[in-house]
């Protein structure tokens, strides 16, 4: 591979720079800006993008300068302008000419996607090469000017490239979206140059229609100043709309739709008013590779455009389909069942109509959507004879087409490890739309799952799909006992499934679900038990440096956490994170996920300074790298605030709290989860501070939330009804506290089970209440109840156990036994000083009582 060397010069000569120094800034700012671009772990990947293969250094042969260069990759056709203005260039044919301007569209969005503005495009930052099918693939340079957006309201300023500059170009600070515009703009701009700056050269154009502005013979974009002054004139004026529909009109190689196209193209580009340019390069029309009819030596890129159904007869296939739409929101395939029966009824092409027909008979025949059974819906017309025997042979093509397919490509693998996908949260979904309630999306799911296992069979791979997302929405509901029994049959079902089998991604991931449910319940043995098994199969299968390996070992960590066995956590952890930094870089948000985790352990531990540091570090790549209103950004900074108030750092704490609640309000609104649990959080350093009626009216707000949110019954909603009236008991109001506990403890342990840890902490905290009444009896029932099952499934060690501990040498105290209460509360200082050291405030408090006991 040939290597090009971009050098860096340190020289007094910019009219920009008044002094070395200056220059010096100016310049290493632009390297940064170029290293942190080219170094993005989804740009750097991208094909259109120059590859950065390394740094070096070169000295000054007659200055004391040391001063970077940038290596790169060299381009063996040189740069866009002096190619296309080359005798080889000139050669080029209109489709190879729109195969330049895809890759340039190509380029421009994977950096919108990642909150990058180019702010220089123009053809000489555009380098041309070719692939091994001689090919030629362009690629985006030059990003010494470009922008990195932390947010969008943070404000850059970007150059002014003439005469590819957009009009609107001012050297006040951007917004991401006005800079993303007029990247947008220049697009456009060299769009036009690629495609007609030949024939605008040699002035082939009729120009008389451009009232207003004086023509001096050839348009050129590249040369003299004169040129750009007409150029510049044109879009003051508003004409380069009309120019480019001259120009595109005037090339009778086109056909109407192509000609349409283009036209839209530069209609979202180059017009003058940003308000109605695209936002981003999706908008504008797409662009595919194809054989062209005239020109069949190679693959080229022609117009992508909707071709009107008449004339093609396009038809849509649940078979093709099927896989992708059980993924959707199942009213979106009872939508297409609608759809298709109004085409079949209404549409003029007896063709598309009778496909429409046929497609909607396949859906009623599988029950899609859960249509079957919905007496809501009007019933499917008679079918003829004929089409009853052609679906039959559909439904069989279904059932084997289908029959097991990868979940997952390849390119959508390479994106989830770029951080592009979201895991989707259906039941979250749902409660965004409109339907009445989740248990609603339950019963059309049952159904769906019903009708579609009796037409393809009750294992084939679509019903395992819709399983998985049943799963998803009944946990969305609190349910935390059915969830686990459908999974562990699905978890059986796919296992035993010769189509499937032990090793199949989607049964490897089937049991990390369950795994996390296990944990989710406080069922830490089953969770290690299976996790170790599936790490012994991932390791097998892929290695051990694997992602899904070093995702189960970070499952493994968290219910260490869980269970207090904190050094192991720790340990588990740090090499997740240097597993992940290894595979995906040190700045993946996948490998900073576990040092989150780790931050939180230090929290639990005591060692605040650790956690800080960690904290802000994360906080700070977050916020560059995601931006400030990110959900990822959000929790670190929430969690920052719960390390400085448990650090007892209050002013700092409240002051990072008040941000929290104020972004997650504006970012995310007022009933998401994380500004409910920022108001619990600032409630909680309210108190610490002595503002109890301040504390008070956050805690009410935040279960009213979480009551609008999820209902009265649902695990978190409790949650903030048992908090609220830990409130009221710190208050001494504890009439207002035993009723709110009484019920906290009777829905838990009806939802959750006697043996889930919300209802042993729900026991706990009214057998304080209790205490506090003088009612010691039944105090130390419940307590006892609690300890019991804590020390049972958690272990004698663990923090919850050791608060079990704490409260019942309290209620032997108040019942006279004071020798036990001692020996009790020696017991939690002992262990505590082992677990989360002699210093941390829960074993200093614990010193402290003992100490005033004696």
């Amino acid at each position: 591979m040939s290597l090009a060397f971009k050098r860096t010069k340190l020289s007094t000569d910019s009219p920009h720079s008044t002094s070395t120094a200056e220059n010096e800034h100016r310049v290493y700012r632009a390297l940064i800006s170029e290293l942190m671009v080219l170094e993005h772990p989804i740009i750097k990947e991208h094909p259109n993008v120059l590859k950065l293969e390394g740094i070096c250094w070169e000295i000054s042969k007659t200055k004391p300068e040391v001063v970077p260069v940038l290596v790169f990759e060299k381009a063996p056709l040189g740069d866009l302008e002096s190619h296309l203005l080359s005798e080889r260039g000139k050669r080029l044919n209109f489709t190879e000419k729109l195969n330049v301007c895809a890759d340039i569209m190509q380029s421009i969005a994977v950096l919108h996607s990642c909150h990058v503005v180019h702010g220089d495009i123009k053809p000489k930052n555009v380098l041309l090469f070719q692939d091994d099918a001689e090919n030629m693939i362009a690629k985006m340079a030059d990003f010494g000017y470009s922008a990195i957006f932390a947010d969008r309201e943070n404000r850059i300023n970007i150059p002014e490239p003439r005469p590819w500059e957009a009009p609107e170009h001012h050297h006040r600070g951007l917004l991401f979206s006005e800079a993303q515009k007029m990247d947008i703009f220049g697009l456009g701009m060299v769009c036009l140059w690629i495609l007609f700056g030949e024939t605008l050269q040699r002035g082939d154009v009729e120009l008389q229609s451009l009232e207003g502005v004086p023509m001096r013979g050839p348009i050129s974009f590249t040369h003299s100043k004169d040129n750009f002054e007409l150029v510049e004139d044109l879009k003051d004026k508003d004409l380069l709309l009309l120019l480019s529909s001259i120009l595109i009109n005037q090339n009778h190689d086109l056909g109407e739709q192509e000609k349409r196209a283009l036209k839209k193209l530069f209609e979202l580009t180059l017009c003058r008013d940003p308000s109605t340019r695209a936002s981003e390069v999706s908008e504008l029309p797409h662009l595919r590779i194809e054989k062209h009819p005239k020109y069949v030596t190679r693959p080229v890129i022609s117009i992508d455009i909707v071709k009107d159904v008449d004339e093609t007869h396009e038809t849509f296939s649940v078979c093709k389909s099927l896989f992708q739409l059980a993924r959707t929101d199942y009213r979106i395939r009872r939508r297409l069942v609608a759809y298709l029966d109004s085409v079949a009824i209404d549409h003029p092409c007896s063709g598309c109509a009778a496909n429409a027909e046929f497609e909607s008979a396949v859906c009623w025949q599988l029950g899609l959507g859960g249509i079957k059974g919905d007496r809501s819906l009007p019933a499917p017309s008679m079918r003829p004879e004929s089409l009853t025997s052609a679906l039959d042979v559909e439904i069989e093509k279904i059932k084997q087409s289908v029959k097991y397919i990868s979940f997952r490509n390849e390119r959508i693998e390479q994106l989830d490890q770029a951080a592009n996908l979201t895991i989707v949260d259906y039941a979250h979904e749902y409660r965004l739309g409109e339907t009445s309630s989740l248990h609603e999306v339950e019963f059309a799911h049952r159904r769906e799952i019903q009708s579609m296992g009796s037409a393809l069979g009750h294992n084939h791979v679509v019903i395992y799909l819709l399983k998985s997302i049943l799963i998803s929405v009944i946990k969305g509901t609190g349910d935390t006992i059915r969830p686990d029994a459908i999974e562990e049959e699905l978890l059986m079902e796919v296992t035993d499934d010769p189509d499937c089998g032990p090793d199949h991604p989607f049964t490897i991931k089937t049991a990390g679900n369950l795994a996390f449910s296990y944990r989710q319940r406080g069922h830490w043995d089953k969770a290690e038990q299976l996790l170790k098994r599936l790490m012994e199969r991932i390791s097998g299968l892929l290695g051990d440096e694997h992602l899904s390996y070093i995702d189960c070992m970070s499952n493994f960590a968290y219910t260490y956490q869980e269970q207090g066995r904190f050094p192991e956590a720790v340990q588990i952890y740090t090499a997740v994170a240097q597993r992940r930094s290894k595979v995906l870089g040190n700045d993946h948000p996948s490998t900073l996920l576990p040092l989150g985790s780790l931050a939180a352990v230090y929290r639990v531990q005591g060692r605040w300074k650790e956690g800080e540091k960690l904290e802000r570090r994360l906080l700070e790549l977050h916020t560059r790298m995601l931006g400030k209103g990110h959900l990822s950004t959000l929790t670190l900074k929430l969690n920052l605030g719960s390390t400085l108030s448990s650090s007892g750092r209050y002013p700092e704490a409240l002051r990072v709290e008040r941000e929290v609640l104020s972004e997650t309000t504006e970012f995310l609104g007022e009933d998401h989860s994380l500004t409910l649990r920022s108001l619990h959080n600032l409630a909680s350093t309210f108190y610490s501070v002595g503002m109890p009626d301040d504390a008070e009216k956050l805690e009410v707000k935040m279960v009213e939330g979480f009551k609008r949110k999820h209902g009265d019954d649902h695990p978190d909603t409790l949650i903030a009804i048992a908090s609220l009236a830990s409130t009221y008991v710190a208050q001494k109001k504890l009439g207002q506290a035993l009723p709110m506990q009484e019920e906290v403890m009777k829905a838990t342990t009806e939802n959750q089970g006697p043996n889930h840890h919300s209802t042993w902490t729900s026991q706990h905290n009214l057998a304080m209440t209790y205490r506090l009444l003088g009612r010691l009896d039944v105090a130390e029932r419940l307590a006892r109840q609690a300890l019991r099952a804590r020390v049972s499934h958690l272990g004698e060690k663990h923090a919850q156990s050791l608060q079990s501990h704490f409260e019942m040498a309290h209620i032997y105290r108040a019942q006279g036994r004071i020798e036990e209460a001692r020996q009790v509360m020696e017991l939690v200082i002992r262990v505590r000083t082992e677990t989360i050291g002699p210093k941390h405030p829960h074993t200093l408090l614990s010193r402290k009582i003992l100490k005033d006991w004696q």
